[in-house]
């Protein structure tokens, strides 16, 4: 796991000044992109096609990290605060016997408090018109 070491980056933030987020979606044993950013605005992106790899008998997964604009992460922020992560359940889909192949994962540190989300994609899930923007979002970071 990647981990940041920061100390009140971007000043005013009010309990941002320990934020880490992580998002990951899994297609099992076909892919894995995972994506993570913390208070600085420090990010990691790492696409696994385990598919490929198998095939070609290689590891290649695409890894990318830096900086998020102050623009960026303000933008970033504000999707994840309207998302609500915090009062979402902890999992969801995995009640199901025909769950989906698909496994979604978000983590969501402020401060001393961590929040996290797995969702096994299935028919008839429903969320937020402001979680699926964030999911849409991140998953445009990580092509």
């Amino acid at each position: 796991m990647l981990g940041f070491a920061c100390t009140a980056c971007f000043a005013g933030n009010k309990g941002l000044e320990k934020l880490y987020f992580t998002y990951s979606v899994e297609s099992f044993r076909q892919y894995r992109a995972k994506f993570t950013v913390d208070s600085c605005g420090k990010f990691r992106k790492e696409v696994t096609n385990f598919f490929m790899d198998n095939f070609e008998r290689s590891s290649r997964p695409k890894r990318e990290e830096g900086v998020l604009s102050k623009a960026e992460f303000n933008h970033l922020k504000r999707l994840i605060a309207k998302a609500d992560i915090p009062s979402m359940d902890f999992s969801y889909g995995f009640e199901n016997p025909t769950a989906g192949d698909i496994l979604m994962e978000l983590s969501l540190s402020e401060g001393s408090h961590t929040h996290f989300v797995e969702i096994r994609l299935v028919p008839g899930l429903r969320f937020s018109r402001n979680f699926v923007r964030l999911v849409s979002y991140l998953n445009k970071i990580l092509k």
